[in-house]
């Protein structure tokens, strides 16, 4: 008996080693030059993003898109192309090797330099289970009022379920920087807990929706200086703990770099840079196999 046990354990570890060992991937991508780019500059770009496009297209995203279509006619397009340029920054691959040198291209039409980077490599999926949480932001404390479209001065609301025990925060980023919604700005710790099965509404200060100490909860209008205004809400769940980024709480900061109006909140969420942030996740998501994302689009119109 002990022999066999040997044996099956050998098996099922050659098993898990054949899933994840590493496959040949290969892509090209293609973008503009920026005016204050050298060309060193722009090949680093490009082969990173090679790189990423060539894991993206083998072993996917780790960030779920559940509900995109509204958007997809909307702004002429506009904001599935800025998913998908964040999707592909969370690719469910490690590079290992390459397996030839990069290639590089120059074009130059009219206006605007293009440079195309040719990649071929092993690369390691990364393999994990997905939690199939819910995630809907609201209108009104009411599964009725799930949307994805609001107007200036709408309240938020959020709801969230999920079938294990976990913890939960929730961050909306403008393209600039990347706010903080939850945990509240004033609560200790740096997720809020969630039970299994249990609904949780937040967004709301009420005895009903509170979760926490009532005091810290926080309630969220939104508002925008544009006509129309698409940003992405950070939906991340883990069963283990994890810390959040460093953030900052200057209103008149962020306001100055995302050229919003803050003065009539009197309590402004705690934000970071979006470059910063999407690193921190990134580095979080990769390394974490208990960590889960959903990102969902939502547009704020005057």
């Amino acid at each position: 008996m002990r022999s066999l046990f040997i044996l099956i354990v050998c098996l099922c570890s050659t098993a898990i080693y054949a899933q994840r060992k590493p496959e040949r991937v290969s892509a090209s991508y293609q973008m503009v030059v920026e005016s204050w780019m050298s060309e060193d500059q722009a090949k680093a770009t490009a082969l990173e993003q090679a790189k990423l496009q060539a894991m993206a297209d083998e072993f996917g995203t780790k960030i779920s898109q559940s509900t995109r279509t509204r958007i997809e006619t909307s702004n002429q397009g506009g904001t599935n192309t800025r998913f998908n340029a964040i999707a592909n920054s969370f690719v469910n691959g490690i590079w290992v090797e390459d397996v030839k040198p990069p290639e590089y291209q120059f074009l130059d039409t009219g206006d605007e330099r293009w440079i195309t980077c040719s990649v071929a490599g092993m690369a390691r999926r990364i393999v994990k289970a997905a939690v199939q949480f819910e995630a809907k932001p609201l209108k009104c404390l009411n599964l009725g009022c799930a949307t994805q479209d609001f107007n200036n001065g709408d309240p938020m609301f959020f709801y969230f379920k999920s079938p294990v025990d976990g913890f939960l925060s929730i961050y909306m980023d403008d393209e600039s920087n990347c706010q903080m919604l939850l945990p509240y700005q004033n609560m200790r710790g740096n997720t809020l807990p969630i039970e299994a099965d249990k609904e949780y509404y937040l967004f709301r200060q009420d005895p009903k929706y509170a979760y926490t100490d009532l005091s810290v909860v926080d309630e969220y209008e939104l508002f925008t200086n544009e006509e129309f205004e698409m940003d992405l809400l950070y939906v991340i769940f883990s069963t283990e703990n994890y810390y959040k980024p460093a953030l900052s709480s200057d209103k008149a900061g962020y306001a100055a770099e995302s050229q919003a109006d803050t003065r009539k909140y009197a309590d402004f969420p705690k934000y970071t840079d979006s470059k910063s942030f999407r690193e921190w996740l990134n580095e979080n998501v990769s390394v974490n196999d208990n960590m889960f994302l959903e990102v969902i689009d939502i547009t704020i119109a005057k």
